[in-house]
């Protein structure tokens, strides 16, 4: 996988095209054609909102193991 330098990245790679959910998942494409996927467990696990906790403070209120394994996304805006 190549790493890419937002400092070099166009203005097309940058610009959200459109986003759905796939599998139980959501994946975002980039008007450049570039799709990326996030499974829905790792989007529920970095949820920063009050109730769950910010990762960057490392005081997380949800923990890994409350979520279910079977979590899905219901939409994507």
């Amino acid at each position: 996988m190549k790493h890419i330098n937002t400092d070099l990245a166009g203005h097309e790679r940058q610009s959200l095209a459109a986003a759905q959910v796939k599998q139980g998942g959501v994946a975002v494409s980039f008007a450049d054609g570039h799709e990326s996927r996030f499974p829905a467990i790792w989007l529920r696990h970095n949820c920063e909102c009050k109730d769950c906790g910010s990762t960057r403070s490392a005081r997380r209120e949800l923990r890994l193991t409350d979520i279910p394994a079977n979590v899905e996304a219901r939409g994507a805006a």
